[in-house]
This record gives structure tokens, sequence and C-alpha cells, in this order.
């Protein structure tokens, strides 16, 4: 009697059914993790424009410059004094936009 080689139709079958089932564990936490990625891009992002805001800040302190916004004048820099502190242009990938505060410095995202 001469002795078969190959797989039988029951070990494909589970095979594929066993693949079937990581595919289906891995694509969720796959695309988790992306949205983990574009969240953490864009509160980096932000955590440099509060840097920005910070280091104008203490240097409108030191050198006592004061700014004006819309009638309030502070130590605080305007939105364009911050944005151009920074290296690059920036597009924000999970939150919709940012706003700032000019009376206190804040920094904060819209979802």
């Amino acid at each position: 009697m001469a002795k078969k080689s190959g797989f039988t139709m029951i070990e494909l079958v589970v095979v594929i059914l066993l693949l079937g089932i990581l595919v289906a564990v891995a694509v969720p936490k796959y695309l988790d993790i992306t949205e983990k990625a574009k969240q953490a891009s864009d509160d980096g992002y932000i955590d440099g424009l509060r840097a920005a805001t910070l280091l104008l800040y203490s240097s409108n302190i030191l050198y006592t410059t004061t700014v004006a916004h819309a009638g309030i004048t502070n130590y605080w820099p305007t939105q364009t004094a911050v944005t151009n502190q920074m290296s690059q242009e920036y597009t924000l990938k999970y939150y919709s936009s940012t706003n700032y505060n000019f009376t206190n410095g804040i920094w904060t995202a819209v979802p």
C-alpha cells in the first residue's frame, strides 16, 4: 500500500477558520491603534503650542511687553505670534480644530 501525502479537507478548513478568527481580532485592534496614534500626534502639537505660548508669555513679562487683544491688554501672546513660533505647518489628524484663550493662554482641542 502506497502512503498518500497532503492535507485533508478538514485540516484545510480548520486552518482557514483559525486565520479568519485571527483577522477578526487583529483588524479592530489595528484601527484602534491608528486612532490613538493620530490623537497622540495632535496632542503633541497642542503641547508644542502650549510651550510656545508660555515662552512668549515669559518673554513678554521679562521685557514688560504688553499685547492688546480686543481691548484687553495683558502679557499673553496672540494666537498668530504663537503659531509663528512653530517650526513647520501642521494639519490636525484627530481633532477638528484648536481654540486659544488669549486672556489666560490656554489651548484646547475640539474633537
